[in-house]
């Protein structure tokens, strides 16, 4: 039998809402790790990173305005057309 009875859990989305979609949109993408911890170890890292980036941007239509990698989250904002 189980130590832990009457217990509820509730579930809440762990996502954010939808985006709103419209035609040339700027989109602020953030990424971090788990409770803000170093997610690029080193330049190579970082170097994977922007090579992966280069292809999802490729394949997925986007433009790139801007991209900032830091040792622990990242942004880029980019228009996907």
């Amino acid at each position: 039998m189980s130590r832990i009875t009457n217990y509820k859990c509730l579930l809440l989305p762990m996502t954010w809402p939808l985006r709103l979609e419209f035609p040339h949109a700027l989109h602020h993408v953030m990424s971090h790790g788990d409770r803000w911890e170093v997610i690029f170890d080193d330049d190579d890292d970082c170097v994977s990173f922007l090579k992966i980036l280069g292809v999802v941007v490729i394949d997925y239509h986007w433009l790139c305005h801007v991209y900032c990698l830091m040792s622990n989250h990242t942004f880029r904002i980019g228009v996907r057309f």
